[in-house]
């Protein structure tokens, strides 16, 4: 059946790693120009946990506890528009830093595989592991294929709330704004 990936995308509910009893719910369906619903609470981030390239573990409730998060959900490593806009958000480490906001982009491959693309790159974001596209999927952002996540910009406050979605790449300005911070015209 087709209908709306985007919609189909953003209701889905899946199991997660953490429990094979426990679901967590996808984020609502969005509008046409790409808010959510009305909902009559706010928007809560579904909680994950998986590999940091380099090694070790992440676990958004965990990341949370430090400041806000930023997912940037990508389709895949080694591609010019994926390394170019990761580098520019690298680029502006010192402003998330500044209002603490880490931003974690969030790809396909392995944890191995995201390592040799950041050093290779020396790109200085966090990598995330999503072989399986699980967590994309929670997010509402995989392709109408489901072969890959579509590129898309989730802000989370440090209570979880999802303050920022954008179906799209994001400048560190839009993404700052999207916390509610001025940025004075600065990109």
């Amino acid at each position: 059946m087709m209908g709306n990936p985007d919609k189909q995308a953003a209701s889905n509910e899946l199991r997660m790693s953490t429990s094979e009893t426990d679901r967590v719910t996808a984020l609502p369906p969005l509008n046409e120009d790409g808010t959510f619903a009305l909902q009559p609470e706010p928007v809560l981030a579904p909680p994950f946990d998986t590999t940091l390239a380099g090694g070790g573990k992440f676990v958004l409730v965990e990341a949370l506890a430090a400041g806000a998060v930023v997912l940037v959900f990508y389709p895949a490593n080694d591609t010019p528009n994926t390394t170019r806009d990761l580098i520019k958000l690298a680029r502006a480490h010192e402003d998330f830093v500044a209002h603490s906001i880490t931003v974690y982009a969030v790809g396909p491959g392995t944890a191995a595989e995201h390592e040799e693309y950041r050093q290779h790159y020396n790109i200085e974001l966090p990598l995330l592991a999503d072989p399986g596209l699980s967590i994309a999927r929670v997010y509402g952002c995989v392709s109408a294929t489901g072969r890959y996540p579509q590129r898309t910009v989730v802000g989370i406050s440090p209570e979880g709330e999802v303050v920022l979605y954008l179906r799209r790449m994001a400048t560190a300005k839009e993404i700052l704004e999207g916390f509610g911070i001025s940025t004075n015209g600065a990109d």
